[in-house]
C-alpha cells in the first residue's frame, strides 16, 4: 500500500533511475572512480523492481496479486516515467507473469480489470510487447469471452484493442476457434 501511495505521488519515479546505471561508457571513462565493471555490476533499478514485483505477482493470494498490479499500474502510468522503463518491465517478463494471473484468473473482475489495465500501459512497448502479446493470445481470448458476455464491460474495449493488435502483427495467430 505504501509503494502505491508513493507510485502514485510519482516518488518512485526519480528512484528508478540509478545515476551510475544510465551512465554511458564515455560519462565512466570520465570518472577515475567508476570503471564499467562497476556500471556493469550494478543492476538498474528497474530491473531491481521487475524481479521484486514478480514474487507478490506469483502469491496465490488474489488481493496481493490485484495490488501489485495496482503498483505496477501507478508506477507505469506516471508522466514522468519513459517508455524505455515500461519497455524494461516488458522485457523483464513482467508481462508473461500477468497472462498467467489472466489464465488462472477464472475471469473475476476483481482480477482481470487490473491485469489489463497493465497489459494496456505495456503495450506502449510496441516491440517487446508484441512478442509477449503473442505469448498470452489464449488468456487474452479467454477473457474476451468473458468480457463479450457482459453488457458495456468496461474492458471490452482494451481486451479488443489487444486481440487487434496481436492479429495485425501476427495474422495467422487466431484458429478458426478462436476466430468463431
Amino acid at each position: 500500500a505504501l509503494l502505491a501511495i508513493l507510485a502514485q505521488q510519482g516518488l518512485l519515479a526519480n528512484l528508478h533511475t540509478s545515476p551510475v546505471s544510465s551512465m554511458s561508457l564515455d560519462e565512466v571513462d570520465d570518472d577515475p572512480m567508476l570503471t564499467g565493471e562497476t556500471v556493469v555490476a550494478r543492476p538498474c533499478l528497474n530491473v531491481l523492481f521487475a524481479e521484486a514485483i514478480k514474487g507478490p505477482l506469483l502469491s496465490t493470494d488474489s488481493e496481493v496479486q490485484t495490488r501489485t498490479l495496482d503498483l505496477i499500474f501507478h508506477y507505469v502510468s506516471q508522466e514522468s516515467i519513459p517508455s524505455k522503463q515500461v519497455q524494461v518491465l516488458v522485457e523483464e517478463n513482467v508481462a508473461d507473469y500477468i497472462f498467467e494471473i489472466l489464465r488462472l484468473s477464472e475471469c473475476k473482475d476483481q482480477v482481470i480489470n487490473p491485469c489489463l489495465r497493465v497489459l494496456d500501459l505495456f503495450s506502449a512497448a510496441e516491440h517487446s510487447f508484441r512478442k509477449k502479446l503473442v505469448i498470452g493470445f489464449p488468456s487474452v481470448i479467454q477473457v474476451l469471452h468473458y468480457v463479450g458476455g457482459v453488457p458495456c464491460h468496461p474492458f471490452q474495449i482494451q481486451t479488443l484493442k489487444l486481440i487487434s493488435s496481436c492479429i495485425s502483427d501476427f495474422p495467422g495467430i487466431a484458429s478458426s476457434s478462436q476466430v468463431q
